[in-house]
């Protein structure tokens, strides 16, 4: 599986939350999440696992590359 840490562009996902009058709750279950899990992807030291991700973009009907921030991103690919 692969990791990445600090990437998603937290800003833009609050501001689709904000313009879709959802809350964290309404907004992780579209994504099939629990909150505390969309928090994980969402906080300040965001991680998360890049299929979580690609259900964040698909709730918000964004191309899987729009939801990153424009600087580099740490991969990290892990056994689990």
């Amino acid at each position: 599986m692969i990791k990445y840490l600090n990437a998603i562009d937290v800003e833009k996902v609050y501001a689709y939350m904000k313009d879709n009058n959802l809350t964290k709750k309404a907004f992780a279950k579209k994504c099939g999440f629990s909150v505390k899990t969309l928090n994980r992807y969402l906080g300040k030291y965001a991680y998360g696992y890049l299929s979580g991700v690609d259900k964040i973009r698909k709730a918000m009907g964004i191309k899987f590359h729009e939801l990153f921030k424009n600087e580099p991103v740490q991969f990290k690919i892990v056994n689990e």
